[in-house]
């Protein structure tokens, strides 16, 4: 995958744990469920052991741009190719009970703004990097308006190699 430039970074969180997502789409920083806790993805320090999520077009000739939505933490990644523009949201609820759905979660849309898009998803997940656990995403879902809402819980499995179906 290659490294990234740390200028092309923006970073999103929840006031417990922090994410890098670069200008590429790629989340390649994530400690879990604190900024202590040991890494979910760290391609920013290993590209080939460190695990990443990475969400982009499938087009070697891409334009990116990152900004903030105003007064928030939410970051928007747009990604243009000649065949149209689609843009990535990225962001952690905060002030959410631990009881609560989306307590902990880190979320990505991904929407079509023009034209026909073939999204790409890639994901490695640093099995035994760092820590003896496996990490997994719960949850999965399509949703109409040319987005699709990917959203899920990461949970850590300690000395347990289980991974669900």
């Amino acid at each position: 995958m290659g490294y990234q430039p740390i200028q092309n970074y923006g970073i999103i969180g929840n006031m417990h744990t922090t994410a890098l997502v670069g200008l590429n789409g790629s989340i390649d920083w994530f400690c879990f469920p604190n900024h202590d806790s040991p890494s979910i993805f760290a391609a920013l320090l290993d590209d080939h052991k460190g695990g990443y999520l990475k969400i982009s077009p499938r087009s070697n000739e891409v334009t990116y741009k990152q900004f903030y939505w105003p007064e928030t933490n939410v970051l928007i990644t747009r990604f243009s190719t000649s065949d149209g523009v689609g843009e990535i949201a990225d962001f952690m609820p905060v002030g959410i009970a631990a009881e609560q759905p989306g307590h902990h979660w880190l979320i990505r849309r991904v929407k079509v703004i023009r034209c026909i898009y073939s999204i790409n998803m890639e994901r490695r997940f640093p099995i035994l990097y760092g820590l003896r656990c496996v990490i997994y995403l719960i949850g999965f879902a399509i949703i109409g308006n040319n987005q699709i809402l990917i959203f899920g819980k990461c949970v850590v499995e300690s000395n347990n190699l289980f991974i669900p179906s």
